[in-house]
């Protein structure tokens, strides 16, 4: 019996040691700055002391937030042939239904009173799988995580400081395209006079943007909703065949302001062999009959993509290319996407 009053003595005072409260304020404060803001709101109602650690500055600089905005409710059922009339239908994003619209402003009300000019850190998450998004859903749920990051560093002063951006399983509609503005400084003239009141200084630079388990769309490579790549501004794109993936999901991107457009576009790249695999045969095969359908102009392009992207055209001139006698099925994964989505050439009014 002593000895089981001793062991009990023993463990009691094992697990008083180990009380949360107990830690000391440094650890806390570590803890606490890796949690998402919604749990440190809560958790300022359990003391004054708690209250007082998670309204420190230091857990200023570092905001986390978790995002549910259901892309369901969107027009997912809409049909579309070429990318152009998906851009053409981006009204019904910009004007969501009411369970999102009331999801998305109660998300950027609380973003917005977590942001403080001290904030040089935004993690975003994006909650709910990806997996079997269509290109709406897709498109919807980029447009949501885009408008937070442009919202909380071009529009409201709270975001002015901020440098680092995570985004977390998101859906990269664009690819790599068009993030470069993010990394950009605007000068205090068009700060002034697009918001001489809430913004009288332009945001400082970001210095990187992260992406982690994000789902990068494929046809992104080519095109944009706000202007296509500077390489593809004369073609338009249709959804690939139902046979081929898609999309992929890359581990860890980096972006970082040093980093020029071509030198992002070949990092995608890279990552895209490792991960897209390859193509069915059949599918490849469909290419030589595509090829000699399509007009002269568009002959002229595909030769022009060959020689760009093309490992064994490169050092050819584009007329001596013979796109009856290509090997498609030579060509790496990145460069077939180019033709197995090709619509036809846009001519410039």
């Amino acid at each position: 019996m002593r000895v089981n009053t001793e062991m009990d003595g023993y463990l009691a005072n094992a697990q008083r040691t180990f009380e949360l409260g107990d830690l000391p304020d440094e650890l806390m404060l570590e803890i606490f700055i890796e949690l998402e803001i919604h749990h440190q709101h809560r958790l300022r109602r359990v003391s004054k002391e708690w209250m007082e650690e998670l309204s420190s500055i230091r857990l200023q600089k570092v905001v986390r937030m978790d995002i549910f905005v259901p892309v369901s409710a969107f027009d997912t059922d809409y049909k579309f042939t070429t990318f152009s009339d998906l851009k053409s239908n981006v009204i019904a994003v910009r004007r969501p239904p009411s369970e999102s619209g009331v999801r998305y402003t109660a998300h950027y009300q609380q973003l917005s009173k977590a942001v403080t000019p001290r904030t040089k850190v935004l993690q975003l998450n994006w909650i709910e799988p990806t997996e079997n998004y269509n290109l709406s859903q897709s498109m919807a749920s980029w447009y949501v995580i885009w408008s937070f990051v442009v919202l909380q560093r071009d529009v409201r002063p709270n975001g002015v400081n901020l440098t680092h951006i995570l985004l977390d399983n998101m859906t990269a509609f664009e690819g790599l395209h068009n993030l470069s503005n993010l990394f950009q400084r605007r000068d205090d003239a068009e700060a002034m006079r697009r918001h001489p009141r809430s913004n009288p200084l332009p945001p400082k630079p970001v210095s990187a943007i992260a992406f982690r388990r994000c789902r990068f769309e494929l046809i992104g490579l080519f095109v944009s909703f706000f202007r296509n790549p500077f390489a593809y501004q004369d073609c338009d794109f249709k959804l690939l065949p139902e046979d081929c993936s898609s999309w992929v999901r890359i581990p860890l991107r980096v972006l970082r302001p040093d980093t020029s457009a071509r030198e992002l576009e070949e990092n995608l790249l890279q990552d895209l062999e490792h991960l897209v695999g390859d193509f069915d045969p059949s599918i490849v095969g469909t290419l030589t009959a595509k090829s000699n359908s399509l007009p002269e102009d568009a002959k002229l392009r595909w030769k022009k993509e060959l020689k760009r992207n093309g490992t064994h055209y490169s050092s050819s001139k584009i007329d001596d290319i013979d796109l009856e006698t290509v090997e498609w099925k030579n060509l790496r994964p990145s460069s077939l996407l180019f033709f197995l989505s090709f619509k036809n050439i846009i001519v410039s009014v």
